[in-house]
């Protein structure tokens, strides 16, 4: 015999909130999304003046002296830097591995510090990608035939200081005229450094390519005989 046979009851049915409920359902301030706290937020990056309002973190690009508000953690070596073209240094060699930051020390920590110094930079980002061109864009004329005298010239009276970054791709890079052009000019920059204190030259170049940039530029010698600065 069997049982009496059972109905289920039905699903509660939903029900709206009722001012009771009110305070339940209700994000408070403190747990309610803000406008900085949504997605849509950061597909934005934020502007403004005030360098607390701008993303501080530039992902793979480097810090551009425009940056030297937002960069921080290199103290130590941009000072570092800082004493070495202070006291008159003719050439410094700035070393690291590809990736620890070397462009953004020198870009965002020590470019910004130079006119204080009475130092004009003029940089040379890629030496692979026609340098001279590269020098003629920041006011430095007829580099290819005196890149010193050049230099000289641009720096209007204050100390010149150029900026070779990337220096390996004077090993690696595939070869072209314009580079081989730079070799012979570094050359005479670096030999009339005994007697030129109006030009100085900072080299940047990864650690692993050390020896094949000797190899290359031989002229470089100098910079390696040199106490360097190495970037952890």
């Amino acid at each position: 015999m069997t049982g009496p046979i059972m109905q289920k009851s039905p699903p509660p049915t939903s029900r709206s909130a009722t001012p009771a409920d009110a305070h339940v359902l209700a994000p408070t301030a403190a747990t309610a999304p803000s406008d900085a706290d949504s997605d849509a937020a950061h597909d934005t990056p934020p502007t403004g003046d005030d360098p607390a309002s701008v993303a501080p973190y530039r992902g793979l690009r480097p810090y551009a002296a425009a940056d030297s508000a937002l960069f921080f953690g290199r103290r130590r070596l941009t000072a570092r830097l800082a004493d070495r073209v202070r006291a008159g240094a003719r050439h410094l060699l700035l070393t690291g591995a590809c990736g620890s930051g070397k462009t953004s020390l020198v870009q965002a920590g020590l470019v910004p510090l130079l006119s204080s110094l009475g130092v004009r930079p003029f940089a040379v980002a890629h030496p692979s990608l026609d340098p001279f061109s590269q020098l003629a864009g920041q006011g430095v004329s007829h580099a290819a035939e005196d890149l010193a005298g050049a230099l000289r010239a641009a720096a209007a009276g204050q100390r010149a200081l150029l900026i070779l970054d990337h220096a390996e791709e004077l090993a690696t890079a595939p070869h072209s005229l314009a580079r081989s052009n730079l070799l012979p000019q570094l050359s005479r920059v670096i030999e009339g450094q005994g007697t030129d204190a109006e030009v100085a030259l900072l080299v940047l170049a990864r650690s692993d390519e050390q020896a094949a940039l000797l190899s290359a530029a031989p002229a470089l010698l100098p910079l390696f005989e040199q106490p360097s600065v190495y970037v952890p």
